[in-house]
């Protein structure tokens, strides 16, 4: 029996990868279950492990794309065990009682077969999740958890094993999970780069991926579900199919690109544009900013990366050393300093999936959206870790406690739930090894409560104040590799101690906006010229406190 379940396992793993361990313990149960109907049809057949070594109900929960429905229907149809599939909102009719009597003749003919399974995918549509749900979501459910309870009271063996499939674990209650019912839960998630390999090898012909390709991708696509990786191997082949027909080739070399020349290159490119779809609930879009673009800040890249950055690519140098990476950073200035754009180069630089998102999207008038917006946005986090996590304006979302003026309370709310899902975050995790990187940006650090700033939360603070002279200096100097300026050495110095009170935003802006006059001027201008950035000096809305 041992045997027929590991090669039922065998078979499914051929075809889903990444989750061999929950797949030989599906076949283990199936094959339990088929024991019992051998013993229904044949009464003189061997013993039958025990009932508990299949359980009442099982429920398999995971993200969109995840494979749940795949997977459970693999497993069912190579153990060859009679089941039925269902999506669970289709039980729903619209006269009364009509859907609890659809549900009972669901079950009836299964039980009649002997040890049947029966799938039920978005089992969530089924089950009360608010405090006052509808009434025939309430009789449905009753009668559901009727059907299962009454196999508890006969003598016979012959059961219908129902197989839940969902993507909204959470708020599912607690009388379906108990004992006797779907007491068995499965979570799927892809969080192990081996796991990943072995779907990549699945979706890709063995002769036109190399292993230690896929290797590398698979260490790179972190948070990527099963479908994400198929829509990334599918934007390889259209890349690859585009390129070899470009090329002016025959047949049996085009051919022989298509076995041979998928490359490291196609791949890195398509992860560019294929990104974690868990990521798309909070999925702004984040500039490809380098460190390389960032001019001026040296010293602070470089205390960014010793913080955030080594410490993930070398964990065990860190740990050796007994080396703890910060629980959260807080990058403060003023405005315009580069505290976003910093960021931007860190999620680059890191290769980290990243989250940014800003203060104010998270605030919300409904009294309990924002705690609930908080609770997805670390839950998104750690779904898709290893993750970067920005929050943009931190002291809009948690100013003092205190200091709110509603008679709600909404930023004491909000602080609360945000202390407790940062307490809660740290100690998920080994402190030696973070999988979320957590930073949060501000132009105003004294008006953020302070409980979030103390050790073990925002626990190390960078300031970036406005730039020096020779930090503006290095900043003109950056721009004019970018942007085709016509300055003299002279002029620069000059324009440079001129500019004392500027952010680097401002010097971005000024030489823009002395860009666009110089199209003005002449429409075939090819240089930026001293008189049109004199120009562009007069003529700024929020004028720059010149020196």
């Amino acid at each position: 029996m041992c045997n027929s379940a590991a090669l039922t396992a065998s078979k499914t793993q051929q075809l889903v990868g990444g989750y061999d361990a929950i797949v030989l313990e599906l076949a283990t149960i199936l094959q339990n279950l088929s024991a019992q109907q051998a013993t229904a049809c044949n009464s003189e057949a061997t013993a039958v492990p025990e009932r508990t070594s299949v359980p009442s109900g099982i429920l398999v929960q995971g993200a969109s794309g995840t494979g749940k429905t795949h997977l459970v229907q693999t497993v069912v149809e190579k153990s060859r065990v009679p089941f039925r599939y269902l999506d669970a909102p289709a039980i729903f009719q619209t006269n009364a009682g009509d859907s609890e009597q659809f549900l009972s003749t669901v079950f009836a003919p299964l039980r009649s077969r002997g040890p049947s399974v029966l799938i039920l995918d978005n089992f969530d549509a089924l089950c009360p999740r608010t405090l006052q749900p509808s009434e025939l979501v309430r009789r449905v459910f009753s009668r559901l958890l009727a059907l299962i309870d009454e196999q508890h009271t006969s003598a016979s063996k012959l059961r219908v094993l129902v197989i839940g499939l969902t993507n909204i674990p959470t708020g599912l209650p607690l009388s379906i999970t108990r004992s006797g019912r779907l007491e068995k839960v499965y979570t799927l998630q892809l969080t192990r780069a081996q796991q990943r390999l072995k779907v990549l090898c699945i979706l890709t012909d063995h002769s036109t991926a190399k292993q230690a390709i896929l290797l590398k991708i698979a260490s790179l696509t972190h948070g990527f579900t099963p479908a994400d990786l198929q829509n990334l191997a599918m934007n390889v082949t259209k890349s690859l199919i585009t390129r070899v027909h470009t090329a002016n080739q025959s047949t049996a070399e085009r051919q022989m690109d298509y076995d041979h020349n998928i490359s490291l290159a196609d791949f890195e490119a398509s992860l560019r544009v294929v990104k974690p779809s868990g990521l798309a609930e909070f999925n702004n879009k984040i500039p490809a900013v380098d460190f390389n673009d960032i001019y001026g800040l040296d010293t602070i890249i470089e205390q960014l990366k010793n913080a955030l950055i080594r410490p993930f690519e070398h964990p065990k140098v860190y740990q050796q050393l007994g080396i703890q990476p910060p629980a959260g950073l807080l990058l403060h200035g003023p405005p315009g300093v580069g505290k976003t754009m910093m960021c931007s180069a860190i999620a680059t630089a890191s290769r980290l999936n990243c989250i940014l998102i800003e203060g104010s999207q998270i605030r919300s008038k409904y009294v309990g959206e924002s705690e609930k917006m908080i609770a997805q946005l670390f839950a998104q986090a750690r779904q898709n870790a290893p993750c970067l996590l920005v929050i943009d304006q931190l002291d809009i979302l948690a100013p003092r406690r205190g200091t709110s003026q509603t008679s709600e309370n909404t930023s004491e709310r909000i602080v609360t739930s945000f202390l407790t899902e940062m307490d809660g975050f740290n100690t998920d995790h080994n402190v030696t090894q973070r999988n979320v990187l957590l930073i949060a940006t501000s132009n105003r650090p004294h008006a953020i409560d302070p409980a979030l700033l103390r050790p073990g939360r925002f626990d190390e603070h960078l300031h970036i104040p406005l730039p020096s002279h020779q930090q503006r200096l290095s900043i003109t100097q950056g721009l004019m590799k970018r942007m085709p300026l016509a300055l003299d050495e002279q002029y620069v110095e000059s324009l440079v101690a001129r500019t004392a009170n500027c952010s680097s935003a401002d010097l971005v802006n000024l030489f823009q906006e002395a860009a666009l006059i110089s199209l003005r001027v002449d429409i075939t201008h090819t240089k930026i010229t001293q008189e049109h950035v004199e120009q562009a000096l007069a003529l700024q809305v929020n004028p720059i406190k010149l020196v």
